[in-house]
């Protein structure tokens, strides 16, 4: 993932003798500012997550909001298309209810007709 290269070459920079330290400055307050909406936008999730009630709504599926998100940044880490993130990790997140409801409750002949109307869109 690229912002954590950054944070590596920030490191990696701090112990240079002819650095910059204005450059290094404006590095660690991207990067801070960064790490901040990607938190932000982590909350936002969180929030819908526990509006939207899975684990009590369907307790055999697997609340992963996180990996979805790190999933999601880990596709799209820049900052204006926080939009996409969010939209990426909640469709995740419904995604994995619809796959733990057919592994967990589907008959076989249920699941072949939901899959041929699947294949069919």
């Amino acid at each position: 993932m690229e912002r954590l290269k950054i944070h590596q070459y920030i490191s990696f920079y701090e112990k240079e003798e002819s650095r910059n330290e204005t450059l290094l400055k404006f590095a660690k307050l991207d990067y801070n500012r960064i790490q901040l909406l990607y938190r932000q936008e982590l909350a936002i999730l969180s929030r819908w997550s526990r509006d939207f009630n899975v684990t009590h709504k369907y307790p055999y599926t697997r609340d992963r909001i996180v990996e979805a998100y790190v999933w999601a940044l880990g596709s799209i880490c820049e900052p204006k298309f926080g939009a996409s993130r969010l939209m990426i990790a909640k469709y995740l997140q419904v995604e994995t209810v619809l796959d733990d409801t057919y592994d967990a409750y589907g008959t076989l002949d249920e699941l072949y007709r939901f899959t041929a109307a699947f294949e069919r869109l």
